[in-house]
């Protein structure tokens, strides 16, 4: 505190020397002051999105399936898609215990084939993954 006034009474000298107010310090101690805060608080924004965009709390857009990886490697077959063939139909298939669930099953063989939408053409090819 005896700083701040130590300042405050040299600026106020200052400023009568120069023929200003005393509370033109006033005036230009706030902007700078209003900059300090939003300087702090942009910073720690910064931060907290950093740390969190790393340690895994805010999504960073990579989407990942976790599978059972006690049952071994992945591994992949490739299968012609027939006549009324459906994701689903896929999954029910070929899931094995290796995936928690039809879902998060559907979605990999999504990634893997580089699928945006759940619509399959006959006669072309899936990548199916299981677990051996």
């Amino acid at each position: 505190m005896e700083r701040r006034t130590r300042a405050y009474r040299i600026k106020t000298q200052e400023n009568r020397r120069e023929g200003r107010s005393a509370n033109a310090v006033c005036r230009t101690a706030v902007p700078d002051m209003k900059r300090l805060i939003f300087l702090i608080f942009i910073s720690a924004v910064l931060l907290f999105c950093g740390v969190g965009f790393f340690s895994g709390i805010l999504p960073s857009g990579a989407s990942v399936v976790e599978a059972n990886q006690q049952l071994g490697d992945i591994q992949y077959k490739i299968i012609e898609i027939q006549t009324g063939d459906s994701l689903w139909s896929i999954a029910e298939e070929n899931m094995n215990p290796g995936f928690d669930d039809i879902y998060d099953y559907i979605h990999e063989v999504k990634r893997c084939n580089q699928l945006c939408t759940d619509e399959i053409t006959a006669g072309n090819y899936l990548m199916i993954p299981y677990y051996e």
